[in-house]
């Protein structure tokens, strides 16, 4: 029996978790999320161990989550095949992940661990010296994501993402005043489909008085999403920190313009083809996004590779 582990989430792991459901033919394992942490970690626990009892040997089990508990508990409780895709460290190793018994060394060697770009796979066998290992990118629907040829609006910036520290939103909006005042017809769009709120972001805008050029959108639909990566001149995603970065590909693929970090893992998403800034320095990210504004070149055909089809035909001939 094959089964694959989920847990209730509206990131890139929840979306990929999805995805392979639907094309692969696993067992779901559902780990409830609850809102109170302590009893959500207490729940995992107790399911693990009971999900243990019905494992054998020669079962296999998929997870898409590398940091969860039952990723560091499961592989005492059962002599089942195990296989994790991993998406990126923790920005300071805290929590399980200081604790030897719990470490990422620990955790490689008792999982075979499916990385979700080639530069994860590096730091790993590098400074951890993980041994089972594959590559398979995550990848997105090209019927769904793609140029539909809208009419473009000049000098319009668009954010897909979480307000977490390392989305670096913050000095997008610091950034992006500074293009205000070399522009100021620019416009910033933020769809908002994690965590956090326009609270979060209020008293920025009204600091660098950048209100009315800051339009905010939370849980958005997909045609809408779609609609903004289409009409939107340049996406930026000057992330700290990144597995993958699902939406740098639904952007490329809908024929934006990308400004991004400077990080190995864009470079590698992107082929190298984009414009990329100093994440922590807002002068160099609005320098970026005026110097995108310039471009004419669209690096959409960089996209094509990153599909859901193909990742989900490259885990199922990993685990065989």
């Amino acid at each position: 029996m094959k089964y694959l582990i989920t847990q209730t989430r509206k990131d890139a792991i929840g979306i990929v978790q999805q995805n392979l459901l639907k094309r692969l033919d696993y067992k779901e394992i559902n780990i409830k999320w609850f809102k109170f942490m302590p009893l959500s970690h207490l729940w995992e626990l107790v399911y693990t161990f009971l999900f243990s009892f019905r494992l054998k040997a020669t079962d296999i089990v998929l997870s898409c989550n590398s940091k969860s508990i039952h990723t560091h508990i499961l592989p005492f409780l059962t002599k089942a095949k195990l296989y994790q895709i991993h998406f990126h460290f923790d920005e300071r190793v805290f929590g399980l992940h200081r604790l030897p018994f719990f470490s990422y060394k620990k955790l490689f060697k008792q999982w075979h661990t499916i990385f979700a770009n080639t530069y994860m796979k590096d730091v790993a066998v590098k400074k951890y010296g993980c041994q089972n290992w594959s590559v398979a990118y995550a990848g997105i629907d090209h019927s769904i994501f793609n140029d539909y040829k809208l009419l473009r609006e000049p000098n319009t910036f668009l954010y897909v993402g979480s307000f977490g520290h390392r989305k670096n939103v913050q000095r997008i909006l610091k950034a992006f005043s500074d293009v205000v005042r070399v522009c100021p017809e620019a416009s910033l769009t933020i769809c908002n489909g994690g965590s956090g709120s326009y609270d979060d972001i209020v008293d920025t805008l009204v600091e660098y008085d950048i209100e009315s050029n800051v339009s905010y959108l939370k849980d958005v639909s997909l045609n809408r999403l779609v609609h903004e990566y289409n009409v939107a001149e340049v996406f930026v995603f000057p992330t700290l920190v990144e597995g993958f970065g699902l939406p740098l590909v639904e952007a490329m693929a809908c024929g934006c313009k990308v400004v991004t970090s400077a990080l190995p893992v864009h470079r590698e998403v992107t082929s190298n083809k984009e414009t990329y800034v100093n994440p922590y320095s807002c002068i160099n990210i609005s320098q970026g996004m005026i110097d995108a504004l310039d471009r004419t070149d669209i690096n959409s055909e960089a996209s094509k590779k990153f599909d859901w089809d193909k990742m989900a035909q490259d885990v199922q001939e990993i685990v065989e």
